[in-house]
Parts: C-alpha cells; structure tokens; sequence
C-alpha cells in the first residue's frame, strides 16, 4: 500500500501535538506542518512548530503555504505533488481553496463541538451558558466557509452542566478530539470510505457574540452571572467581566475559588 502524505496544520495543544506524534508513529508521511512562530502555548507546554522541528519535518507558516503553492521557485513545491489529505486539527485561521484544492482526498477539520449546532469561535462558553446536558466533537470536510462542509462524524458525550466550566469542557473535548482524530485516521489508513452528510443552518458563534456573552450586565440575575462566570472561566483567559469606570474586572465565584483550591 502506498504510503499516506498529508500536511498537518493545528495550535499548541497538547492534543494537536499527540494527533502529530500519532501520524509519525503509524508511518504516515507529513509533509509540512503549519503553525505559528508567534503563538505561545497557553498551557505551558510544548509549541507544534517546535515538536515538528524536532522530528525534522518541514515548517512553514500559514502565508507561507500559499506562497509556495502559487509560486514555482520553492524547492518544497515538488513535494506538495500527490499530498492525499490536508489535515486542520484546531485551526485557527480560513482555509482557502488552493490549500483545499492541493489534496487528492480533501481537507479534514478536527472541530472541538457538535455540528451544525456549534460552529465558529467561544463554542464551549455558549454550550455551558445555554446549559446543554451532552456536547460533541466534529470531523468535517473543509469548504470555503468556516464550519460548514459535510460532517464524518460527530463524536457525542454527556457532561454536567451544573459543575462544567470552559476550561474543564476544553479539556475533556481535546481528549475526544483526540480520540476522534484516532479513529479517523485508522480509517483512512484501512483504506476505507469517508461518509459525507451535509450541513444544514450551521449555527455560527463570532468573536462579538463572545465578547457580549461575557460582559456582567446591570439586570443580570444571580443565576446569569452564575453562569456566565462558570461559561466563561478559562484562565489565562479574561472570563466574565463588569467594568467599572471603564476598567473590565474579571469575576470569580466561590464554587470557581474552591475548585482552584482543589487543584493545589
């Protein structure tokens, strides 16, 4: 069987990182792997761009790629002949249609909740505000808009939305994530056939929608601002904010502080 060649693109995850380690360990060739030079991992661990190098693979960023494809004087260009998948594992930027193009299979997008319900950006803080009682973790095929090509595969699992924040629904998606992105590959590698459903009325969340999520307003319950505190604690991120002349100040409860103390 001829060996699998894809481009791996992602953040720095700790599962971005393992689905890497995982398509060396199985003899699937990466050809180049996109990430960020700029991009500090939140999680104090290690960057992609940093583990790829080390495994001597190819680097490039994502406006490099482009370059390259377009253009005829990069040495890399002849290797970016027969690649069969590109793979977006938590990608943070458009996939634009000649890096879509550049697969003989299509480009797969490993996307950290359930679609079409939740596609685009601050997907974990709106599944906890709207107090959703399962989540889900989606591999997709990539279009030209974010999150809405045909669905593989949505993987679902039960959480409890009365304890869930965003930094505990983060953690337990990348492990589905993960697992997803398994199995997948597995798949792939068998030779087997991909399913495609279509998408109907994705469920878009934007940058705005967020900031308006977070923000403690006047009227707000107890039981919103509850809430929005637990929807919106991902630290080091900012979390729920009340601004207070002109200064945001981010909000803690006591349920948030004793897990914090659970943890040292």
């Amino acid at each position: 069987m001829t060996r699998l060649r894809v481009i791996y693109m992602g953040k720095n995850k700790p599962s971005v990182i393992a689905g890497l380690r995982y398509l060396i360990k199985n003899e699937i060739e990466v050809v180049a792997v996109i990430g960020s030079n700029k991009e500090q991992s939140t999680d104090n661990h290690e960057r992609l761009i940093d583990v790829a190098k080390d495994l001597n693979l190819q680097t490039i960023t994502n406006e490099e790629i482009y370059e390259i494809i377009e253009a005829d004087k990069f040495a890399l260009k002849k290797r970016l002949k027969k690649i069969d998948y590109v793979i977006s594992f938590l990608f943070w930027e458009k996939i634009k249609k000649p890096l879509i193009d550049l697969s003989i299979h299509g480009c797969l997008n490993f996307h950290p909740a359930p679609l079409p319900e939740f596609g685009g950006v601050g997907v974990y803080n709106f599944a906890i505000f709207e107090q959703h009682k399962d989540w889900g973790v989606t591999v997709h095929y990539v279009d030209e808009t974010f999150d809405t090509g045909d669905i593989i595969e949505v993987k679902k699992f039960n959480i409890d939305m009365k304890k869930e924040t965003a930094y505990t629904l983060e953690k337990k998606s990348q492990e589905k994530l993960l697992e997803l992105f398994r199995q997948t590959m597995k798949k792939i590698s068998k030779g087997e056939k991909l399913p495609r459903n279509k998408q109907n009325d994705v469920r878009y969340f934007s940058k705005k929608d967020f900031e308006k999520l977070r923000k403690i307003e006047p009227n707000d319950t107890q039981e919103v601002i509850d809430r929005k505190i637990r929807a919106c604690w991902c630290p080091p991120y900012p979390g729920a904010v009340l601004k207070i002349q002109g200064k945001e100040y981010t909000l803690v409860n006591d349920e948030i502080i004793k897990k914090i103390d659970e943890n040292y």
